[in-house]
């Protein structure tokens, strides 16, 4: 009779943890962002000043001058969101469990040691890492022109940036019409006119595109059935369109160059505290943007509300971070606050295009 095996004592061959780790978020902020600002205030701020082009006008010979208009000027002003966090570590998250990639029998105190200063490092990079990508959603919605967000109460916040009417625009021929060379043709001259209307507004030019998934494969459709052609040997030249580039460690993908602009696809994903799934760029649209360090696009942030951050003078900063430990019962408890405030402070050199036919989902 054959022994009877007993599956507790069989042996195992443990290899090194995986580490299924999601890495922040960072495009949006990297290509929109121009500057960070600490502010020592709650409330930000923006003023404006603008004139139209006025031509002079003319009298006759020895005649009196005529009164001509100045510049108008105008401000709004906002609130930087709030956002903190913490996390508890208890005696039991790391005392008796085993970490993954961890010894299995009879740890040694120095190993334990060890096991909680790198769940302690782990933590508060994962909050980091939280903050980052709370910062590419607010950037994602500076990009629409308005930034909405609820608080843990359940309060509504809304932050709306005044830009021109003309820079949200919905076309009346999308990339997935019925006839693809209508739709090529009519796309090569929305985006002049996204030029246009920027120009006009006096802001830097259009330099990157970010386009979401479904418009993306829109955009591709066209290139593939030769409706968007790029022959660099006509007397026209279109730009060029690349299906050789690999995704970026940001997510991003360079799909090519039309018209002088730079396109990106970029279908990033993350998920807020409810479990709600939000994508950084709404699928059936483009987001035309200049990264010139004209456009002025800063990420400021306000002070940091609290009595340590102010006593250790840091309450000015992107980032304040702090650790205590509670006796009874026993935990340490790890903090991080930031307060960051995506602005336009040149709203008009952004542009929001509905690429694809939202009835066609």
């Amino acid at each position: 009779m054959a022994a009877e095996i007993i599956e507790e004592l069989t042996q195992e061959w443990m290899t090194a943890a995986v580490e299924d780790l999601k890495s922040p978020l960072s495009f949006l902020r990297r290509i929109c962002i121009n500057r960070d600002e600490p502010v020592t205030t709650e409330t930000i701020r923006i003023e404006t000043k603008s004139r139209g082009r006025y031509i002079a006008p003319f009298v006759k010979k020895d005649g009196e001058g005529i009164m001509v208009p100045g510049y108008t000027s105008g401000g709004y002003a906002v609130d930087g969101p709030n956002i903190r966090i913490k996390r508890p570590l208890t005696p039991s998250a790391f005392m008796f469990k085993r970490r993954p990639g961890g010894v299995v029998f009879s740890p040694s105190a120095a190993q334990k040691k060890g096991d909680y200063s790198a769940i302690i490092l782990e933590d508060l990079q994962g909050m980091e890492d939280m903050c980052a990508n709370a910062e590419e959603y607010l950037v994602a919605q500076m990009l629409r022109g308005v930034i909405r967000y609820s608080v843990a109460d359940e309060e509504n916040f809304t932050l709306t940036f005044p830009r021109p009417s003309a820079n949200n625009i919905d076309p009346t021929v999308y990339l997935d019409d019925a006839s693809p060379t209508n739709a090529a043709a009519a796309f090569l001259m929305d985006l002049e006119t996204i030029k246009e209307v920027v120009n006009d507004d006096g802001s830097p030019e259009i330099t990157d595109c970010i386009v979401g998934a479904r418009a993306a494969t829109g955009l591709r459709r066209l290139v593939i059935n030769g409706a968007l052609a790029f022959d660099k040997n006509r007397d026209v030249n279109v730009g060029s369109f690349t299906f050789v580039s690999k995704f970026t460690d940001e997510g991003a993908l360079f799909l090519g160059e039309i018209s002088g602009i730079r396109f990106w696809r970029y279908a990033r994903q993350a998920m807020l505290i409810d479990g709600t799934v939000v994508d950084m760029i709404r699928p059936n649209y483009m987001e035309f943007i200049s990264s010139s360090p004209l456009s002025d696009c800063v990420m400021y942030y306000a002070p940091i509300m609290d009595i340590d951050a102010l006593e250790a003078d840091q309450f000015v900063g992107r980032r304040f971070s702090k650790s205590w430990i509670s006796k009874d019962p026993s935990a340490r408890m790890a903090l991080v606050h930031t307060r960051p405030l995506p602005v336009p402070r040149r709203p008009g050199a952004k542009v929001s295009y509905q690429a694809m036919d939202p009835d066609n989902e």
